[in-house]
C-alpha cells in the first residue's frame, strides 16, 4: 500500500503497528501448517478457491489467521524492473499469507472470503513484484475440459496477469485489474481453459507500489465444471422394409461429461405407418434401466440417470433401448422418419453437438426407412413343342406304331 493510498499509510498508529508485527509472527510461527493440497471434482464446492475462507464453518477467517490454501512469492523490485517470470519461482520460495485487512482497502464483501497478505512490508522502498498462488489435485473423474473456475478479486495494487499451471490467461482476453487499487466493485474472470489432470494451480501475478500488496478472491457460487453433455443416436435395423414387415430400432443414451447426467423425459412417438410394439433396455457403464426395463408400445420414459465415467476420458453410463417395430399393411411406399426426444435436466446436462448444442431444450436423433411393396413373381410358362419340326412327329409317329404292333404279338400269343 503507497503512501497516497491513505492518510495513515505515511504515519502507522502505534497500535496498528504493534498489530501487524503480531500478525507477523501469527505468519510466521503459527502451529497451524498449511493443508493438504484439495481434490476439486466436479461437485466440490467453489469455495475452496477462495482466499481467507474457513471450510470448517463456510464462513470468512479472522483477522490475523493463517491462510491455509493460498501461497505467495516475491518477485523482484522495483516495479519499473520486469517481474521475476513464475517459472523461474524456486519451490522454497513460496512463503505462507496471514489474513489481514487495513484501510483503505475495502472491506470484503463477501460472507466466505477474505484478504490477504504475506504481511512483508517496509513503508513506501518496498515496492515489488509478486505471485499468489493456489494449488490443487484434479479428482481423477474430471475431464480437465469441464472444469470451470469463476473468480472475482479485489487486489492491492494492481493484477497484472492470471496464470493457469504456466499459461498466461491475457492469450484468450485481457486480464482485467480494478479500476481503483481496492475499493471499486471486484473484476470477474472465468477460467476454463489449461486445466489437466492431476495437480494444477492458480497464479495472480501483482505489483505494488509499497508497504503493504495484499490480494482477495471468492470464487462465485457457481458449479465448477460445466453442465455434463448427453449424446443421443438412433439406428434402424435395415435401411428398407415391406409393406407389412418388421424390423428394430436402437436408440443409445450416453453421458459424454464428467458429472451425473440425467434425461428428465425420454419419447419416442412414431409416423403414421409405423407401429412400435415393445421396447426392451440394455445398461452399460454404471447405468441404471428404468423399472420395468421392457414394455409395449411407443417410449415415453422418465427420470432416466447416466452416472459419468469413472476415469476422464472413459466411457460415461449407457442406455440401449431396443424397439420393435412394424409397418402397417397398408402404408404408402416411401421414406419414412421416426425421431426420438430427450428433454436434459437444464440445471446438470445439456444436449452434446450432434444432438442438438448445449442451448437445445430437447435432445434429437432420427432414423429412416424406404417402404417398399413387396414384388410377386410371375408364373412360370410351359415350353411349346416346336412346330416347326416334321422329324420329331415322324419319329413320334414310328414310336407308336412299334408300341401297336408288340401289343398284337403279345395278344396273338395267348
Amino acid at each position: 500500500m503507497p503512501g497516497g493510498k491513505g492518510i495513515h499509510a505515511a504515519v502507522l498508529p502505534s497500535a496498528t503497528g504493534l498489530f501487524i508485527a503480531f500478525a507477523g509472527l501469527l505468519s510466521s510461527f503459527n502451529v497451524q501448517a498449511q493443508a493438504a493440497l484439495p481434490t476439486v471434482s466436479c461437485s466440490s464446492s467453489s469455495d475452496a478457491f477462495s482466499t481467507g475462507h474457513d471450510a470448517s464453518t463456510g464462513g470468512a477467517l479472522a483477522q490475523g489467521a493463517a491462510e491455509p490454501s493460498w501461497k505467495f512469492a516475491f518477485a523482484g523490485r522495483p516495479v519499473t524492473n520486469p517481474s521475476i517470470a513464475l517459472s523461474a519461482i524456486p519451490e522454497a520460495s513460496w512463503g505462507p499469507l496471514t489474513v489481514y485487512w487495513t484501510s483503505p482497502w475495502s472491506t470484503s464483501p463477501y460472507a466466505n472470503a477474505n484478504w490477504v497478505s504475506p504481511m512483508g512490508f517496509s513503508g513506501a522502498a518496498s515496492q515489488r513484484w509478486g505471485y499468489y498462488r493456489y494449488q490443487f489435485n484434479l479428482d481423477p473423474a474430471v475431464n480437465p475440459a469441464d472444469l470451470s473456475v469463476q473468480l472475482s478479486y479485489l487486489v492491492d495494487d494492481v493484477a497484472t496477469e492470471i496464470y493457469v499451471n504456466g499459461v498466461a490467461q491475457s492469450t484468450y482476453a485481457p486480464v482485467i485489474s480494478p479500476g481503483s487499487t481496492f475499493s471499486t466493485p471486484p473484476v470477474s474472470r472465468t477460467l476454463t481453459q489449461d486445466w489437466k489432470p492431476g495437480l494444477n494451480e492458480i497464479v495472480f501475478q501483482v505489483l505494488d507500489y509499497g508497504w503493504v500488496t495484499g490480494l482477495l478472491v471468492q470464487a462465485e457460487p457457481t458449479a465448477v465444471c460445466n453442465p455434463t453433455t448427453v449424446d443421443i443416436t438412433k439406428t434402424a435395423s435395415a435401411s428398407q422394409v415391406n409393406v407389412g414387415g418388421t424390423f428394430s430400432y436402437d436408440i443409445v443414451l450416453t453421458n459424454q461429461g464428467s458429472q451425473d447426467a440425467t434425461v428428465a423425459q425420454l419419447t419416442d412417438t412414431p409416423p403414421a405407418d409405423i407401429t412400435l410394439n415393445a421396447w426392451a433396455c440394455t445398461a452399460a457403464n454404471g447405468a441404471s434401466c428404468p423399472v420395468p426395463s421392457s414394455g409395449t408400445g411407443p417410449l415415453n420414459l422418465s427420470n432416466l440417470a447416466l452416472p459419468p465415467a469413472a476415469t476422464a476420458g472413459g466411457a460415461g453410463g449407457q442406455l440401449t433401448f431396443t424397439l420393435q417395430a412394424s409397418v402397417n399393411a397398408n402404408a404408402t411406399p416411401g421414406s419414412l422418419t421416426n425421431t426420438v426426444q430427450a428433454t436434459p435436466d437444464a440445471a446438470t446436462t445439456q444436449c452434446s453437438a450432434a444432438s442438438g448444442g448445449a442451448a437445445a431444450a430437447q435432445c434429437a436423433a432420427s432414423a429412416s426407412i424406404t417402404v417398399v411393396k413387396p414384388v410377386t413373381p410371375e408364373p412360370a410358362a410351359p415350353t411349346p413343342v416346336p412346330a416347326d419340326a416334321p422329324w420329331a412327329l415322324l419319329a413320334l409317329g414310328g414310336l407308336l406304331a412299334a408300341l401297336g404292333a408288340r401289343k398284337v404279338r403279345s395278344q396273338g400269343s395267348v
